[in-house]
């Protein structure tokens, strides 16, 4: 807990302040989704790719890489969102079962990375997926 991330301890609590709080929140939440799009627009390989033959800076397929790289903002966008909603989501429930079924955290953890990938592989003519209409908190 000391050097995990804190989005996800913080979400919980900026839930529970005044809109400035939630204003800054916000503002942090966007530095992570601009710092996600610049990841998933430089060809990001796959985390549980191996490796190329051809060195560490190459990926085993350019055409995958340039074809994620030309999505549009918006799908970009979306992307990063997705991700973010995974890394914080994930984390949160993987923290609340931790101690009392490491192995049930563990799974949190390892379904959400396996999401983030194919989010990372989804080929770009795919959509995100549906977003929902505003829910009730």
């Amino acid at each position: 807990p000391a050097v995990g991330c804190p989005a996800p301890t913080l979400g919980v609590d900026a839930a529970r302040h005044t809109a400035l709080t939630q204003r800054q929140y916000a503002d942090g939440v966007e530095e992570y989704l601009r710092t996600i799009t610049e990841l998933l627009s430089s060809g990001l390989p796959l985390a549980n790719e191996p490796p190329s033959s051809d060195g560490p800076n190459e990926t085993r397929d350019d055409s995958e890489i340039d074809a994620r790289c030309s999505l549009a903002p918006q799908q970009l966008r979306a992307r990063a969102v997705e991700t973010f909603i995974l890394l914080v989501g994930g984390m949160v429930v993987a923290r609340a079962v931790d101690e009392a079924d490491p192995e049930l955290s563990d799974e949190f953890l390892n379904g959400a990375r396996d999401m983030i990938a194919g989010i990372i592989a989804r080929p770009v003519s795919q959509s995100p997926r549906n977003t929902l209409d505003r829910v009730p908190r």
